[in-house]
């Protein structure tokens, strides 16, 4: 449909999805394990110690961060318990659902996608609820938009909940 975006919303015209809904889309879909140094997010190590679906979420956020020209959030643990929520919503909902918000169906809301990763809101205006991917000049942002693996592989451990309301 021209002029919409994955989700069938008609986007104005003159605004940007930051050609970022086809990729990101294949992004989720992709999830292959990192393997080979050419494929792995740079300073970060092999994921192996953390599951599939976070792995997926941590390659999707990292690359989807570069795509947008956003960074994460100054403080690791935001990072690592949103993605964790995304990593378990794609688990048990089969789609990365945002684990920020309350939802009264959230099989309904998945199918909807409105407030899949990344969010209309997110890829329309860069605006994130969760934190995850913020804009350079915003007062949380961090310097970069990779994350050590040892801050999910602490999430995954501490069992960060499904949502993760801010």
């Amino acid at each position: 449909m021209p002029g919409a975006n994955r989700r069938g919303l008609q986007l104005p015209s003159g605004t940007s999805n930051f050609g970022s809904t086809k990729r990101a889309a294949l992004l989720l879909e992709k999830e292959t394990p990192l393997s080979s140094s050419s494929s792995t997010p740079k300073n970060s190590k092999p994921p192996s110690p953390v599951s599939k679906e976070m792995t997926a979420m941590w390659k999707f956020a990292e690359q989807y961060a570069r795509v947008t020209d956003t960074v994460f959030c100054s403080e690791p643990e935001v990072t690592s318990t949103v993605l964790q929520g995304l990593a378990v919503n794609k688990r048990e909902l089969g789609a990365p659902l945002c684990p920020c918000r309350s939802y009264n169906d959230m099989q309904a809301e998945v199918k909807n996608a409105y407030w899949n990763c990344p969010c209309v809101p997110m890829q329309e205006r860069k605006e994130c609820h969760c934190m995850l991917f913020l804009p350079k000049d915003t007062e949380f942002a961090g310097e970069t938009g990779t994350i050590d693996i040892e801050h999910l592989i602490a999430a995954e451990e501490a069992g960060a909940s499904t949502e993760v309301v801010f």
